[in-house]
């Protein structure tokens, strides 16, 4: 399947966050229970969501491998860090993207989407300026098969000329 990759540009934003150590396999159930424990501290805190919760890929997830991931849920409000949570400003990036519906987003295929943005950084000489990462939209849970719920996204930046600047 061939995607379309777009661009935008991300503004900086706070987020509380967990990092874990995953396999693909394991992957489909940690997502919600941490997802789930993030959304218990920003409510504990008094804080609301202030973004789409996404999903910082820093290694390889495989069946084989447990690259280390991190379940990120955008505020704004003063939430502090406290047991496996922590607390971090996401910079400011622009990002290509791919949008996905939940079929395409299923594993092994969304790695498709992966490789079609990595084509696109090569060929518009462009360089990961930070971790891929999943963006999950709101109806994620409930949506159908067909129904865009998820963004694939690489913030990016050009790449350096050979030789330096």
């Amino acid at each position: 399947m061939a995607y379309k990759v777009h661009h935008r540009d991300v503004p900086a934003q706070k987020v509380i966050f967990i990092q874990r150590h995953v396999t693909a396999d394991r992957l489909p159930r940690l997502l919600p229970e941490v997802t789930q424990l993030l959304f218990d501290h920003l409510t504990a805190a008094r804080g609301v969501l202030s973004g789409p919760v996404f999903v910082a890929y820093h290694g390889l997830v495989s069946e084989d491998s447990d690259g280390p991931v991190e379940v990120c849920v955008p505020t704004s409000d003063p939430v502090e860090p406290e047991g496996p949570v922590a607390v971090r400003i996401e910079r400011a990036h622009r990002q290509a993207y791919v949008s996905l519906t939940k079929a395409q987003a299923a594993y092994p295929a969304i790695l498709q989407a992966y490789d079609a943005i990595g084509a696109w950084l090569r060929d518009h000489d462009q360089v990961l300026s930070a971790s891929a990462r999943e963006i999950y939209l709101p109806n994620w849970v409930a949506a159908a098969d067909d129904e865009h719920c998820v963004d694939i996204g690489f913030p990016c930046q050009p790449a350096e000329p050979v030789g330096g600047p």
